[in-house]
């Protein structure tokens, strides 16, 4: 067999290798590529359907926590594609940086639901139906022990990370059902699989809008028949600015923008998606299948990363 296009140290092993090896390459291969395609048409392939149904002059994007963070660096991204934007925030930008011209923003308690429906009425009335949702504000408590946590701290991180995106789905993504058009952002993260000491909290919040994501696009198919309603989900690594200041800190701590870049990307493309950042840790959504003693192995070489934000 000739493979003259191979370097030399490759050419001999590949030529020896049996008909059996290479119906098993060729196996992988095809299963690969059948992987890919299973993949476009589950999430939706823009070739099909997705491209002929999106106008982003006439699309109104809403993000939660849009004044810092990865929010205020995706507010930034669509702006340049002339994008509408409607921020919800507790917190009003930094004022040496006002947001730039099409943008919309509301201060709201994202936790006090009555306030979060008020405000829905305003931005229907003003901007009209949001049709891209990203569910993006989240908080921390700083890396406290389970133990150190009050109640009214429990409280917050829930409303916000968990309770807040539930109600958000509630309050736009009807809409989007009813016109089967529209795209749903969940910001997960690792911990939504790997939960080490000093995250308890943090941890399950993130589980729960894991469950939050894959039940919606699940009723959003099944009980609404809106499959052109795109659902995405975001894991990533912490963007902890405190820890990068530790001198033992070691993982992939991300920028902003890094994230935020790829989630635009991500609805841009008028697909469903799942988004994992680093890529070199997409492996960490499968520690559940390895054997116990494994996890836990894993989740002890990571018990004092949060200690540094707790003193």
């Amino acid at each position: 067999m000739m493979l003259p296009t191979l370097p030399a140290v490759l050419r001999q092993p590949l030529a020896s290798l049996g008909s059996a090896a290479w119906t098993a390459v060729a196996g992988t291969v095809a299963a690969y590529g059948a992987s890919k395609l299973l993949n476009s048409l589950v999430l939706g392939n823009p070739l099909v359907s997705a491209g002929r149904s999106w106008d982003w002059t006439k699309e109104i994007v809403l993000i939660t926590g849009g004044s810092s963070g990865i929010g205020r660096a995706m507010v930034d991204a669509f702006v340049q594609y002339n994008v509408r934007v409607v921020v919800l925030d507790q917190h009003l930008p930094d004022a040496k940086r006002p947001f730039p011209e099409g943008v919309t923003f509301y201060a709201v308690d994202l936790t006090a639901e009555e306030h979060v429906h008020t405000v829905a009425e305003w931005v229907r009335h003003d901007v009209g139906d949001p049709t891209v949702l990203i569910n993006n504000a989240g908080i921390t408590n700083g890396g406290k022990s389970l133990f150190e946590l009050t109640a009214d701290e429990v409280r917050r991180v829930f409303g916000v990370n968990a309770i807040a995106p539930m109600t958000m789905v509630r309050e736009f993504v009807p809409a989007m059902a009813a016109r089967d058009h529209g795209h749903v952002v969940t910001m997960a993260s690792m911990a939504s699989f790997v939960v080490i000491a000093g995250n308890v909290d943090y941890s399950c919040t993130k589980a729960s809008v894991m469950a939050l994501h894959e039940g919606l696009t699940q009723d959003l198919r099944h009980r609404y028949n809106a499959r052109s309603v795109r659902t995405t989900y975001v894991l990533s690594t912490p963007l902890l600015g405190g820890l990068t200041e530790t001198r033992d800190f070691n993982d992939h701590v991300l920028k902003p923008e890094t994230v935020a870049l790829a989630v635009v990307k991500q609805v841009l493309s008028g697909c469903s998606g799942q988004i994992v950042l680093p890529r070199a840790i997409s492996w960490v959504s499968m520690i559940r299948s390895f054997p116990f003693w494994l996890q836990e192995r894993m989740r002890d070489s990571k018990a004092d990363t949060l200690r540094a934000l707790a003193t």
